[in-house]
């Protein structure tokens, strides 16, 4: 959260706390239109910022999680990769076609996705020829390890894209009532300097000053 959307939420709380606790403005802000049911319209506001706030920050605390867990096993991954493809470019150092098949020439892919997808059609195409990559050192339960935990790495980095989706959401579903609950408290503050003209001591006790939201 930056400053402004704090100092906003402050206010906020202030405001609606104190108005209840004190009887005689309550009563004077209804004579003007702020019945109980008007300010627990801003009540209800507040806590929705508040609610959509603790969501995104909870999906994005996720995606932190997983992102660290990521790149820890795609570097464990990666090792078990390299490994295996040195022992398939060896076995089929004369043959072009698995050579192209198993992607064993060129440069590797970029990014967590590309290269964990790119990782898994490697160990997809040689379980076939395992009995063949034997000859050449290749230990089944190994690959099968490396290709399980490759699909792990693809479930997590789906994971983590639902988390950002569901955070950015949470985002703008939260931006959205932020303007309804500003546009409460402007409404509010205007009222309040009428109905409370002559308590000016008391109208700066509620903080109903609220700084420009940017």
């Amino acid at each position: 959260m930056n400053q402004s959307f704090d100092v906003l939420l402050d206010h906020a709380r202030m405001v609606l706390e104190n108005v209840q606790s004190h009887p005689q403005v309550k009563a004077k802000m209804a004579e003007f239109g702020y019945h109980q049911q008007r300010l627990q319209e801003g009540k209800a506001l507040y806590e929705t910022v508040v609610m959509l706030q603790t969501e995104q920050e909870d999906h994005y605390s996720k995606e932190k999680g997983i992102s660290l867990r990521l790149r820890e096993d795609l570097e464990t991954a990666k090792a078990l990769y390299k490994e295996h493809m040195e022992i398939a470019r060896f076995a089929f150092r004369n043959d072009p076609e698995m050579e192209k098949k198993l992607e064993l020439k060129g440069a590797r892919k970029q990014g967590q996705v590309q290269l964990s997808k790119q990782m898994h059609r490697f160990y997809e195409q040689t379980e076939p020829i395992i009995p063949v990559l034997k000859k050449y050192g290749a230990q089944p339960e190994e690959f099968a390890q490396a290709k399980a935990m490759v699909e792990a790495i693809i479930a997590a980095c789906s994971q983590r894209m639902r988390c950002q989706g569901n955070a950015q959401e949470a985002t703008q579903k939260r931006n959205m009532v932020v303007k309804e609950l500003r546009t409460w408290l402007t409404d509010f503050r205007k009222v309040a300097r009428v109905a409370l003209k002559k308590e000016s001591q008391l109208l700066e006790s509620f903080g109903i000053q609220i700084p420009a939201i940017h």
